[in-house]
Formats: C-alpha cells, structure tokens, sequence
C-alpha cells in the first residue's frame, strides 16, 4: 500500500508539471475529495454546429429569453465544493435599430441535411472552440496495481448517451500496474470527437437531455425501513458511501434550469466561441483585407461573424457610407457574409455629429417610426391598430391618416385645421378643442366661451381657439362672444334634426364665404373657404356655387369655365 501510495504522489507531481493550476483538489472532507481537470477539446478547423431551423425557432418561441449574465451551469444538485462553469449568456440580434451589441451572431449557411428518411433545412454555424469537458478522479489506495482510478465527466454540449460511451471506452484503457490519467485527458483532448463520429460537425437536437436523479432523491424513494437498514450497513461499511458516491452519476449534463436539450446550449456555445476567437486573435498580426497591410491584432477590429480589417479602414468604411445616406452598407466587408457592423463599434470609429446622422438615418429606415410633426427632434413611435403616432419628447399624438393631431372617435374629414398653422392643431367636430399651446384635448361642458387649459394654464377662446389674456377679446367682437353664438349662424338657422345638426356643426366649424339657394329645394346653400363645389344638406345634392348646376364630382370644373376656388369674375 505504501509503494502504491508514492507512485501516486509522484504521478500527481507530474500531471501538476504539465497542467499547472488546471489540476485542482477539491478536498471537502475525507470521503469526497478529488481532483479536477477542465479539458479543451481540439477541433478540426472546419468544424460545425448544425441545428434544425424550424428546432431552433421552436426553440426560441418556447424560451423565456432568460439573458441573465454570469450565471452557473450546472444541475442544482451539485455537490458542495464542486466548482460550478460559468457562462455568459448574450442576446443575439441583428437589428441595427437597437443598442444591443450583437456578440453571437455567426455566419450561417443554409443546407439540406438528409435525416432519417426526408430531407431537413439546417443552420450551419462555425467554430474554432466549444467549452470545456470536466473530468473528475480520485486514486483508490491500491492503484495502479490492482484497482483502477474513479472518475465522472461532465459537459455542456455532450449528452449523456455520449457520455456514457466515453467512460465506458476509458474504463476499458485501464490495464494492472497502468497509470492512465494522462491517458485519460489526452484521449479526451484529440481522439473523444472521432471516436463518437463529431469530429466534422455537432448536431443540436431538440431532444430532451434527461436530468440526474441524485443521491437525495433516490433514498426519499425508500421506505423508511429500507433507509434504517441502508444507513447501518454504511456505518459498519466506511468505504460504502464513498463507493456509492463515485458509483453513481458518472455522467452529468451541465446545464441551466431552462436548458432541456442540447439545442438550448447554442448560445452559449456561440458566446464561449466568440471569446475564444477574440483571444485567438490577439495573439499574432493580421493581414488587412482591404488595404493588404500586415498590422498587429490591436490595430485591427475582429466582427462579430469572425471577419476582421484594420481600424483605419474600417473607420473610413464607417464614415464614407453614413456621409453618403447609405447605412445599410454597414455591414461585413466580406462578399459572402451579410453581418451588421455592431453599433457600438459605429459610435467608436465616428464623430458625435456624425453618429447623430447615423441615429437619424436608421429612425428613418425603421417602418415603426417616423419624424413627429409638433417638434424638431422629436421621433414619434407608430401604432398600427390606431393608425396614429405618439412622440415621447414632446407628447404629441398625430393622425396617420391626415398627418395632424390624434383626433380618436372622428374622420379626418370631420376635422378642421384651427389654432397655429405651423403646429397643424385640429379642432374636431363636437363640444371639443385642442389647446393651441400644449395640444391638449379639452372638452366643454357648459359656461362661457373663455376657457382656460388645465395642462399648461393657457387661457384661449373657445369659438376661435387663439389665445387670449382676458375678457378684452368678447368686448365688440361680431363672431367670437362670451356666452353666444356667432351672429351669421345664430340668426336664421337653429338645428331641429339630425340633418339641421350635421348641417349646424359644419356651420359653426367652418369659415362661411358666401350662399346661395339650391334650385331644386329652394333651400340656403353656404359657400366654405371659397370652395365652389357645395352641397345641399336639404336634397342631398351637390351643386356648382358659380353657375347652379348639379354635378357629380369635381370633373365639371375641369370641363367649364368655373373655378372650384374663389370667384372667376373678380
């Protein structure tokens, strides 16, 4: 026992010399210590994720978009003292609208794999690294000679029918008086991805990875008796539970509680590659693709779909294209890759101003914004179910339909352009008004035509809807009075039906430039804003103002000498 003993020690010496602080021991108590190893996986350089496409938006529509950072991969029931992997999740997006930065978007090719019996539309997305394998072992008293040595692996992106099959292989290598854990960890590193048939490609499944029933839950699946007896048989047995405990989930899936296949690793894998492609990268000179000057890798800028070019370039690249109105240039300079230039690399490589045009030209670009009509910097988010825009600067709500203010519950037509002419206000038909300052939506009750806005205090006159400071603006005034009607409409019209009230309101609302009398129903016909074409709310007939006659449509003014605005004699 004691010759085995320092052939131990003097194994564990040398593993130490060639790893260094990648072998660690984890000593919790004297039954569960152990050592532990993370093993980086070669790959062949044309190595490949494949995914299913229709798996992956699945996958994605059935996710809660959990974009926590730095959390720990691994299944809840780790043992205390185990050293849980941790991860950076990253939200993916190709929007150049957003300021999230796109870090694990990498160019796709779209194939058609045969699986099964049909043919399946597949994602391809190249890798230069995936995460590490975990092994974990201990040396029992009488290795090498007579016992082999304990292990469990563990990985994120193997399953544990996988898995399986590699502690099964290992398990065969060990052979009396061998030492094998450098056996162990350099077939893991080079020869584990040809063995299970990956060395090309590793397809993500949408498969569930079943979860590890551990320790605890097995003996809560005990009768209590069968407990009584398991636990005295370990007490008079020291060694029973450490074999139980090394006997028992070899394999262990490291995951995330919302992980449930190895597609839902694919994420994270896309973020542990961009990493390692990033450090990769600065670690030798880079010739520029675009100007053929070699320059060192803190002079270049790697993208995020693994395409690079030097700083310069890219900065001219940048600027040339937001100067030319050209933003959805800004992507890979590469023929055959289509990834946006990330936006944080944009604002790097350009002046505020510029990236200020940059902003201007993607709001433009964007089919849920547009430029708000009440301020001058203000972008105004649009609702389609409403069909209008609300500006978060300046608060103002606008009408799609008629390119001025939200009139909610009333046709474009049955508005009326009123107050300032620069801000484009509506006064709608009905006992309501926009304030002429703060364009708030004002609805009167009763009282009299002085008004005052709760919103901003603005006093204003309610039958001409222009500010005013006191009572001054009633005194003499023929239309605007402080408890009346205009004269022109109060003295031969009062409304009796529903006719007369349309009729009443389009009155009130409109400026009156002249009437006539309709020639069928001898009824008063007004002229509004100088337009020559009218109508008879009497006969329902509409009539030329200049020469009486009945006319369909606006043709007639361009086959007779009457002008449809203002008076051709004057």
């Amino acid at each position: 026992m004691g010759e085995s003993l320092e052939l131990q020690q003097q194994e564990i010496q040398v593993l130490k010399s060639i790893f260094d602080d990648s072998l660690v021991l984890y000593k919790d108590n004297t039954l569960y210590s152990y050592y532990q190893i993370k093993i980086n996986v070669l790959l062949k350089d044309s190595f490949k994720l494949i995914v299913n496409r229709k798996e992956l938006q699945s996958n994605e529509n059935n996710s809660n978009n959990n974009n926590n950072t730095n959390e720990n991969i691994g299944n809840d029931n780790t043992q205390e003292g185990e050293e849980a992997v941790n991860t950076t999740t990253t939200t993916t997006t190709t929007s150049t609208t957003t300021n999230v930065i796109t870090t694990n978007t990498v160019v796709e090719d779209n194939e058609n794999t045969v699986i099964g019996n049909g043919k399946v539309e597949t994602i391809s997305y190249p890798v230069v690294s995936l995460p590490f394998v975990t092994l974990k072992f201990d040396l029992p008293v009488d290795y090498p000679m007579e016992s082999a040595p304990r292990f469990k692996i563990s990985s994120c992106w193997l399953n544990l029918d996988q898995m399986d099959k590699v502690v099964d292989y290992l398990d065969s290598q060990w052979s009396s008086g061998e030492f094998v854990i450098f056996k162990y960890i350099d077939w893991i590193k080079n020869e584990m991805m040809q063995f299970l048939g990956i060395e090309n490609e590793l397809y993500l499944t949408q498969i569930p990875v079943l979860r590890e029933i551990d320790n605890g839950q097995l003996d809560e699946q005990q009768p209590p008796e069968e407990k009584e007896k398991k636990k005295e048989k370990e007490e008079e047995e020291p060694d029973a539970l450490l074999k139980r405990f090394w006997e028992t989930n070899r394999c262990r899936w490291e995951h995330q509680m919302d992980w449930v296949s190895t597609l839902s690793t694919l994420p994270t894998l896309l973020s542990h590659n961009l990493h390692e492609s990033r450090v990769q990268f600065s670690l030798v000179n880079h010739e520029c693709p675009i100007c053929y000057i070699e320059y060192p890798a803190s002079e270049c800028t790697l993208l995020t779909c693994l395409h690079y070019q030097c700083n310069e370039c890219l900065k001219m690249f940048i600027n040339v294209n937001i100067e030319d109105g050209k933003v959805q240039m800004l992507k890979c300079t590469d023929l055959t890759c289509t990834q946006p230039i990330d936006q944080r690399l944009i604002k790097k490589f350009t002046t505020p101003s510029l990236y200020e045009r940059y902003e201007f030209l993607i709001k433009q670009l964007d089919p849920l914004q547009t430029k708000c009509i009440n301020c001058e910097k203000g972008w105004a988010f649009i609702d389609r179910v409403t069909n209008s825009s609300y500006c978060f600067s300046c608060y103002f709500s606008t009408c799609l339909g008629c390119r001025k203010a939200f009139h909610p519950g009333l046709s474009c037509r049955g508005t009326v352009s009123r107050g300032n002419s620069n801000k484009q206000l509506l006064v709608p038909v009905g006992e309501t008004r926009y304030c002429p300052k703060c364009s708030a939506l004002i609805m009167k009750s009763e009282g009299c035509n002085k008004m005052q806005c709760a919103n901003c205090s603005t006093k204003f006159c309610w039958v001409c809807v222009k500010p005013i400071s006191g009572y001054e603006h009633f005194k003499n005034n023929p239309v605007c009075q402080l408890f009346e009607l205009p004269k022109d409409l109060d003295s031969d019209f009062h409304p009796t039906t529903t006719r007369d009230d349309h009729r009443y309101q389009m009155l009130y609302y409109r400026s009156t430039t002249g009437h006539t009398q309709c020639t069928k129903c001898r009824d008063k016909i007004y002229q509004y804003d100088n337009n020559n074409y009218v109508f008879c709310f009497t006969c329902y007939k509409h009539v030329c103002f200049l020469c009486k006659q009945f006319i369909s449509g606006t043709k007639h003014f361009m086959t007779s000498k009457c002008n449809q605005h203002g008076n051709p004699d004057k």
